[in-house]
């Protein structure tokens, strides 16, 4: 219990002398709560983009794989880092300059796909894009929209649902009826809706559904602004289109948290289908994407908290050459406190917690700045900011932890004054 009092005394000393010195205190004080709202906000900043993106990125669905003709250019080994200028761009022009045209994805890959029946893999569909001029019923004037004869299954992949009318139905498939759904900005200005006749590529179709309006996608594209028809009747609108051949084929995965895997398993089993040694085609998925954009972002975040932190390791040196002051002001008070019986632990605890509490202080005062350089971020600069349990706690960490490193060196002084030597100093 005696200990206890002993220790609690030499607290309130050590906040009697920040108290006495409230100058001197509040400049010390001033580097700290920079430091850390500096470290807290580019944190928060860093963590909030973050999120932002990778949300954005999953609501593409990071449950699907999508499929495309050609080799993905940046598994090539011309891409290796080891690579020097001259032989990236001389590779990169052999390989990629001339585009095979020989190189499809057809029907039958699909077909092999829905078939073979890979693990993991839930739905299986495909798109066949095309440019094509559209007009509605009675118009003259035509505007080019993407046209994306699939199956009923893409609808359930992308979980699309209408704001009015339905998707085509198999039957349509089978029939060759022709039909098409329209994404809601398709020739808005015409009041495009259920029942309407639209003139694709010279062919007029009944649209039987509109989609419900979608927020544009980071991949550049939308099926806002696309129309969607029955695969079976793209031949009827000319073009380049055929039914045979596909842009793309889209597959989604039960369990997402073994996609590379699928993945693995799809390139295996379509290599051997399509009986060839090396890809010739690519596959892409967005939880690939996604990882890439958390690493990258982690990493960015990372070296601003470093940049930032750099204020701290100054602020720290401030504080150990403030106190160093203070033990030089306050040498006689040292003095009379071990001539009545004062021991060396006693300055060392008095003189280590005033540069605890300073460093305590301006960590709390420092994370609510920190917190307020996230808000005006948000609110000027339309940044996402996001304050975490972590950067909480590594904020009153690392503020502890200079006062504790940077308080030592002077407490020590202290606390190893000679009595004598000190009552005499002036």
């Amino acid at each position: 219990m005696k200990e206890v009092k002993r220790f609690l005394q030499n607290i309130r000393f050590s906040l009697q002398g920040l108290g006495s010195n409230k100058m001197t205190s509040f400049l010390t004080l001033l580097g700290i709560v920079i430091g850390i709202g500096s470290v807290i906000g580019l944190m928060s900043l860093g963590q909030g983009t973050q999120e932002s993106i990778v949300s954005d990125l999953e609501d593409l669905g990071t449950d699907i794989v999508t499929i495309s003709a050609g080799a993905n250019m940046y598994d090539s080994p011309v891409m290796s880092e080891n690579a020097d200028e001259k032989d990236f761009n001389q590779g990169l022009q052999e390989k990629y300059s001339v585009v095979d045209e020989s190189i499809k994805l057809t029907i039958d890959d699909y077909n092999f796909l829905g078939e073979e029946g890979i693990e993991n893999v839930r739905d299986v569909s495909f798109t066949i894009i095309s440019l094509q001029d559209i007009y509605l019923e009675d118009e003259e004037s035509a505007e080019s929209y993407s046209v994306v004869g699939t199956n009923t299954d893409l609808f359930d992949i992308y979980n699309f649902e209408c704001e009015s009318g339905s998707g085509f139905v198999q039957a349509d498939i089978d029939e060759g009826n022709l039909v098409a759904v329209v994404g809601s900005e398709v020739l808005e200005e015409y009041v495009v809706g259920v029942g309407d006749v639209l003139n694709i590529g010279g062919v007029e179709f009944e649209v039987v559904g509109v989609l419900v309006e979608q927020e544009d996608s980071l991949l550049g594209s939308s099926p806002s602004v696309e129309i969607y028809i029955p695969f079976s009747v793209v031949d009827e609108i000319g073009g380049d289109s055929d039914s045979e051949i596909l842009t793309r084929i889209i597959l989604r995965v039960e369990d997402d948290g073994v996609l590379d895997q699928t993945i693995l398993d799809i390139e295996e089993r379509l290599m051997e289908f399509r009986d060839v040694e090396e890809m010739d085609f690519s596959i892409f998925s967005i939880q690939t994407l996604v990882d890439r954009v958390r690493s990258i972002t982690e990493t960015f975040t990372l070296l601003l908290t470093g940049i930032a932190a750099i204020s701290l390791l100054v602020g720290g040196i401030g504080i150990s050459n403030v106190m160093l002051i203070t033990v030089s002001q306050r040498t006689r008070e040292i003095g009379i406190r071990k001539a009545v019986g004062g021991r060396r632990s006693d300055i060392l605890v008095q003189f280590l917690s005033e540069a605890v509490f300073l460093t305590l202080i301006g960590g709390v005062v420092g994370m609510g700045f920190g917190i307020l350089i996230g808000d005006l971020a948000e609110r000027f600069l339309g940044l996402s900011a996001v304050i975490t349990l972590d950067s909480v706690i590594l904020a009153v960490g690392i503020s502890v932890g200079i006062g504790i490193l940077f308080g030592i060196l002077p407490a020590n002084k202290a606390s190893r004054l000679s009595p004598i030597e000190a009552l005499r100093y002036e």
